[in-house]
């Protein structure tokens, strides 16, 4: 995610459950794949393996395309 994505990134972390996480943002399906169209970059991947650890679920893609969707670098980062 772009750093003007928060909105974006706290959607999709449940910061707010009564929303719909797609209501934010330019997504977009392609085939089986949604993507988000205004991001930096869109990895399009196969599910390779799926692990369970505590509450999560860790997904492990095969890169089948790569969408470079804004040249300036600027990402969205938490310290």
């Amino acid at each position: 995610l772009a750093n003007d994505q928060r909105d974006v990134s706290d959607l999709c972390a449940g910061r707010y459950p009564d929303k719909d996480r797609l209501s934010q943002g330019q997504w977009q399906r392609e085939g089986d794949w949604l993507f988000l169209a205004d991001s930096q970059v869109s990895f399009l991947c196969h599910t390779d393996k799926t692990l369970s650890y505590g509450t999560h679920e860790i997904l492990v893609g095969k890169i089948a395309q790569v969408k470079l969707h804004r040249q300036e670098v600027n990402p969205l980062i938490y310290s």
